[in-house]
């Protein structure tokens, strides 16, 4: 015979599950018999089926809808008749307030601020032009300016380039606009524009521009706003005016 037959592994702990489990708390054979069954008596039964009347907590009762089809024509001849409504009466005031209230312009004079924007933009302009004259000619501008001939051609060339440009830029402006760029961002314009539209305007804007370049540029400018009343308007019949 073979000695390993007779050998026996025997686990240590219970843990391994080599042992058997014992029933720590057995059932009672009483409780594992089959559940009775219960039969219900005929007259206990009549006695549970009819529910007590409970309060109900609403205090309006919703009403089921009977006809729908009358409920549906009464919400049509409700709209129907809110359609028909006549608003003749506040007409008026509708129209008034889609009606557009006239600009009202009160008389103004020279303003500094608006000066000093439009020569910011004709200094800019003539640069401009400089700049072609400069490419086309190939002309060293700074050598003429330093050595100039016996007529000083060179500084009287410039000067009537800032003043060509300076007149067309104010007279461009306000014979198709009626404004200055300058005028146009502080609310002043030449003439109201019913008088924009009159023949004479363009002629009046020509020579107001003309007058204020050969006076030196600054001259009645600056007396008009020390005086508080815009002097070549008033000569010429056209004033500066400002929207109120």
């Amino acid at each position: 015979m073979d000695p390993m037959d007779e050998f026996q592994f025997k686990p240590l702990t219970e843990g391994l599950g080599f042992h058997k489990r014992t029933e720590q708390n057995p059932e009672p054979k009483a409780l594992k018999a089959a559940p009775a069954q219960f039969k219900l008596d005929p007259a206990a039964s009549n006695d549970i089926s009819s529910p007590l009347p409970r309060k109900t907590t609403r205090t309006e009762k919703i009403q089921p809808l009977n006809n729908p089809q009358s409920s549906v024509d009464d919400i049509l001849k409700t709209l129907h008749q809110k359609r028909k409504v006549d608003f003749t009466e506040n007409a008026p005031a509708r129209q008034s307030l889609r009606e557009k209230t006239p600009d009202v312009y009160v008389q103004s004079y020279w303003d500094f601020s608006a000066s000093l924007l439009d020569m910011m933009l004709v200094i800019a302009a003539n640069l401009a032009c400089l700049i072609v004259l400069l490419l086309v000619t190939q002309v060293d501008l700074f050598s003429n300016i330093l050595n100039p001939d016996a007529n000083y051609m060179i500084y009287f060339s410039l000067a009537a380039l800032f003043m060509g440009i300076s007149w067309i830029y104010s007279v461009a402006h306000r014979v198709f606009l009626g404004f200055t760029p300058g005028e146009w961002v502080f609310d002043q314009r030449l003439g109201t524009p019913e008088q924009m539209h009159k023949g004479h305007y363009a002629l009046k804007s020509m020579a107001r521009s003309t007058l204020i370049l050969v006076t030196g540029l600054i001259t009645l400018p600056l007396l008009s706003a020390f005086m508080k009343r815009d002097l070549v308007g008033q000569w010429l019949g056209v004033t500066l005016v400002r929207k109120h």
